[in-house]
């Protein structure tokens, strides 16, 4: 099964929405920005400086499940910007339910080719330098420290990982774009799916994703 939702995660400021946007208008898809799926109650926890714990996030992530779920279902391509750091909150995002010590990540293949997670991972000053930039955003830099230290994925779930070149230039929003969307499409022609990127966490070797 070809992708038909991709998730664009990673930290706040990594450029989630800049390029789920750009994508979803390359790959004719609709695009689900998650903030704005937030409660007030999570909304004013961040914006004080206060990190979202796990019974915060489960009805924002089940929230989300249910657009994924339904965009599977009927086969409508769908862009959903969402942090998605933690294997349990991706399986949420897939099952709508908490990963368990029984399930394994890794080897659910066939919902992982129908929801595709990329990773955007500049460096982290580049990060702290986006956020400090962005005016009226509910989200504090102070709180980067803690999203990066929760942020954890293994290669087999990523179609893409995003990272600074070689001169440390972390690639465009229009570039990343139009990278996967020619992946996706190619996926789609050819009836299977791309996977492609790194482990551990932000800075590691740059990988992109490519067709199949």
């Amino acid at each position: 099964m070809s992708p038909v939702v991709v998730v664009i995660m990673g930290v706040s400021g990594c450029g989630k929405s800049s390029v789920g946007v750009q994508l979803a208008r390359l790959w004719n898809a609709t695009f689900l920005e998650g903030d704005a799926m937030h409660t007030g109650h999570n909304l004013a926890k961040m914006a004080s400086g206060v990190p979202l714990n796990d019974d915060d996030r489960l009805p924002w992530l089940l929230a989300l499940h249910s657009r994924i779920r339904r965009a599977v279902d009927f086969r409508d391509r769908l862009v959903v910007a969402c942090s998605a750091l933690k294997p349990e909150y991706r399986h949420v995002l897939i099952h709508g339910r908490m990963l368990s010590d029984e399930d394994d990540v890794a080897s659910e293949t066939e919902r992982r080719d129908a929801v595709a997670f990329v990773l955007l991972a500049p460096d982290v000053s580049d990060l702290r330098s986006r956020l400090e930039r962005r005016a009226g955003h509910f989200f504090p830099a102070s709180l980067l420290d803690t999203q990066l230290s929760t942020l954890r994925f293994e290669a087999a779930e990523l179609f893409a990982h995003e990272v600074p070149d070689e001169d440390g230039v972390f690639p465009p929003p229009e570039r990343i774009a139009d990278r996967l969307a020619s992946a996706l499409l190619g996926s789609s022609s050819s009836g299977g799916s791309g996977a492609s990127g790194g482990s551990g966490g932000p800075g590691t070797a740059a990988a992109t994703a490519r067709p199949p």
